[in-house]
């Protein structure tokens, strides 16, 4: 079987803080189709208000405030979408146990299955310490290791994705 076969999609998220079991929310879900080929990928990007207060640290890394937030959907309203775009798929995230932690703590708060209910979870990073092991496999060292250029959007969660895309696709020897 073709390892392109299964729809695969890189994902990256943005939260309120680092400990979802502790009450940080999401706040931004970037999801985007892996495509080695010239093909326009499918997307699934959403700004979502987290009903709470945003770290600073946090803050200061996504551009994020509270007033930026507070107008957007709550995550109850935009997961039926969500895990539509997902089922069937593989995801691609770079550190998945952070995202998938996070991404699963929202569904358990609606009484839904976890993600790995509807799709498979691939992680670059643990991809990554296999290939460079006892080195920094950061997605910007990776980047740059790589020889992948970044792009330049104005959402670090849409970047991220896409990067975590370009890198999946030159760990796994499947660029074109």
């Amino acid at each position: 079987m073709n390892k392109l076969a299964i729809r695969k999609i890189a994902l990256d998220t943005e939260t309120t803080g680092v400990d979802w079991a502790g009450g940080d929310r999401i706040i931004e879900i970037a999801c985007v189709e892996i495509c080695p080929a010239k093909n326009a990928p499918k997307t699934f990007h959403v700004v979502i208000n987290p009903d709470c207060e945003i770290e600073e640290a946090c803050t200061a890394i996504h551009g994020y405030t509270w007033a930026d937030l507070c107008d957007k959907p709550m995550f109850s309203d935009i997961a039926a979408d969500f895990l539509a775009f997902i089922k069937g798929a593989e995801l691609v995230i770079h550190n998945a146990k952070f995202d998938v932690g996070f991404l699963n703590t929202e569904l358990a708060r609606l009484d839904l299955p976890g993600i790995e209910s509807c799709c498979t979870v691939t992680c670059t990073l643990a991809m990554a310490r296999g290939l460079y092991p006892a080195q920094p496999n950061s997605i910007d060292v990776l980047c740059e290791r790589l020889r992948i250029n970044m792009p330049s959007t104005q959402s670090y969660a849409v970047q991220d994705a896409v990067l975590v895309g370009e890198i999946y696709l030159e760990m796994t020897g499947l660029h074109t």
